[in-house]
């Protein structure tokens, strides 16, 4: 498996929870933190996980409350 997605570098504070619509977009509340992604991953089977490769969001470093909070990552698993 190969997937690129995006996810948060730990849990976003509340105040931009609440008002991520306005931030960014309705995901932006559910998306994953990178730890807890990884983690999902493996409980699905996979047992050889890789990031490939893993950058902040440009999109997101434009807003000060996003900025350094979304990461771009790529990871390559096998069953």
């Amino acid at each position: 498996m190969f997937v690129s997605d995006l996810v948060t570098t730990g849990r976003l504070p509340e105040d931009v929870l609440r008002n991520a619509d306005e931030l960014w977009a309705a995901w932006l509340a559910g998306a994953s933190d990178r730890h807890e992604y990884l983690k999902a991953i493996e409980a699905s089977g996979f047992r050889t996980i890789a990031v490939m490769a893993e950058g902040l969001f440009p999109l997101a470093e434009a807003n000060n409350l996003l900025k350094g909070r979304i990461v771009s990552i790529q990871v390559k698993g096998t069953k």
